[in-house]
């Protein structure tokens, strides 16, 4: 029997059907209908632009290979055509080493700006100082112009044809950040005139003053060199005449700064850069620069009818000074005002001295003076070394203080001090005598407990000295390397034995200081 054929599932017929209208609609679309075209790929990124980066050291000696590495801060390629600008022609930028290298000579000392570029474009800066080998062979002396700093201090280009001293100025020339002045020099100071390393008084011209916007120093006629040849570490100067615009209420203070001086090419080491107290001073301090200005140049000043001697004085302004106001040193009636107040002093019986004094001086400010004394022990200070300052017209009695090199443990000989010593210096001067003494010793010892908790504690003032030793660390080696020998020489023949080097010295400094400090905070 013949069996008749199994019929399609009408499902699978459905299928068939769709599939065979899909395959159509692909081969050949309907009109009017677009087809469909897949997006393009985005084309690959461009690759970063290289951010120049340059780095190396801030300071190397000339001699010293200087080797600066260039790259790229987004971590791009670095570009073949990039540009080094700057620095001598012996200077070798190699970028596909990727640094700068440069083989410094004996006359290439200065502070040079260091750029890295693509042509066209900004790039990357560095600045370089190259210091000068002043001890070797054949060196150069530094362009003045170019070698405007040594480790970060300002530098002094001095030169004098004439022969300098203490009596009259001198014609000169100063170099100064780029800056060349006609100036006046002549050599400062009473005991440090026989200093190997001298002071310097440098004067300009009204018309063309000094100044330094970098440090602050404002328009001055007068600037101040002092040397640093009695005190290894160079900052105790600096130190204590700024914890004397801490200490009082409204200090007459001067700007300081640390610098380093070439006389005639020579490299004379480390100074303490500071204005003159004077006429410009005063008046930055809302005085009359024209008043009376008396320094006290001896231990004659020291408020008693007789000199450190024993022997009557000659007259009472012996062992004083006259640097401003008329009349004129040398003229009559010039130190009247200073007469009558050492006569009070020195005379008064105890209620005239009780009731005139706070009439005729700024009582807190003559305190403050022995307030520094104390927490320095500055030695040498307390008798002399001391600006006195009247305004004949108006006011009262001004004081200020100066040249403290002999301090924070050492005397004006280099000898060190104990940091325990009880002494409030009335033997040495019978102001301070008599503000010890009733009605006003209370008030004066308890400024000094003030002073130590409020206006100066230890941590700020081992702080600020810590700031300072890091500003001047770097050129002390050269410092002492220039003077070191003479420095010995001339200190043990007045008694200083136990020498060390100055790291130690800078130690022993700040160990004192902390010991001071504390000592005093026990007893006031």
């Amino acid at each position: 029997m013949t069996r008749a054929p199994r019929s399609t599932p009408p499902m699978l017929v459905l299928i068939a059907v769709a599939s065979a209208v899909l395959a159509c609609s692909r081969e050949a679309p309907e009109a009017g209908i677009d087809p469909v075209v897949p997006p393009m790929p985005a084309p690959p990124p461009a690759p970063p632009e290289c951010q120049i980066t340059l780095a190396g050291p801030a300071w190397i000696v000339e001699g010293e290979r200087l080797q600066l590495s260039v790259g790229c801060a987004n971590g791009a390629a670095l570009p073949a055509d990039l540009v080094l600008e700057g620095l001598p022609a012996a200077a070798r930028l190699d970028p596909r080493a990727g640094e700068v290298v440069w083989q410094t000579g004996l006359a290439d000392a200065g502070v040079y700006l260091a750029t890295v570029r693509m042509p066209g474009k900004a790039g990357a800066q560095l600045r370089v100082g190259i210091v000068d080998r002043w001890d070797a062979t054949g060196n150069t002396p530094p362009d003045p112009a170019r070698y405007t700093e040594e480790y970060g201090l300002p530098v002094f280009h001095l030169r004098v044809d004439a022969e300098i001293t203490d009596l009259d100025y001198v014609p000169a020339n100063l170099t100064y950040r780029g800056t060349t002045y006609s100036l006046r020099v002549k050599y400062r100071g009473a005991s440090s005139l026989n200093f190997p390393k001298k002071s310097f008084t440098l004067s300009f011209p009204d018309e063309a003053q000094f100044s330094d916007p970098v440090l602050g120093f404002p328009p001055r006629k007068k600037i101040l060199l002092v040397t640093t040849f009695d005190d290894q570490t160079l900052i105790r100067n600096r130190l204590t005449l700024g914890l004397w615009s801490l200490v009082a209420d409204h200090p007459i203070d001067v700007r300081t700064a640390s610098a380093v001086l070439y006389l005639n090419g020579e490299f004379r080491g480390v100074y303490m850069m500071s204005e003159k107290i004077a006429g410009q001073v005063l008046k930055e301090h809302g005085l009359d620069g024209d008043g009376n200005l008396y320094f006290a140049m001896s231990w004659f000043a020291n408020f008693r009818e007789t000199g450190p001697d024993g022997q009557p004085k000659v007259t009472w302004h012996d062992g004083y000074e006259k640097d401003e106001g008329t009349p004129l040193e040398g003229e009559p009636g010039a130190f009247d005002d200073l007469d009558a107040f050492v006569q009070l002093v020195a005379t008064a019986d105890d209620a005239t001295f009780a009731a005139a004094l706070p009439e005729t001086v700024s009582v807190d400010e003559f305190r403050d003076w022995w307030v520094l004394a104390m927490l320095s022990y500055s030695t040498d200070s307390v008798g002399k070394n001391t600006f006195l300052y009247h305004d004949p017209q108006a006011g009262p009695w001004r004081a200020t203080v100066w040249d403290h090199a002999g301090s924070l443990g050492q005397n004006y000989q280099m000898l060190r001090t104990s940091p325990q010593s009880s002494a409030e210096f009335i033997d040495r001067n019978h102001l301070f005598e008599r503000l010890l003494a009733p009605p006003f010793g209370d008030l004066t010892r308890a400024r000094l407990g003030t002073a130590l908790r409020e206006r100066v504690p230890s941590d700020a003032v081992l702080s600020e000295y810590d700031r300072l030793v890091a500003e001047t660390a770097a050129t002390a080696w050269r410092d002492d390397a220039r003077w070191g020998s003479e420095q010995r020489a001339y200190f043990e023949a007045i008694g200083r034995t136990d020498w060390h080097s100055y790291e130690d010295e800078v130690a022993y400094a700040r160990e004192w200081i902390a010991a001071r400090w504390a000592y005093l905070a026990e007893r006031y």
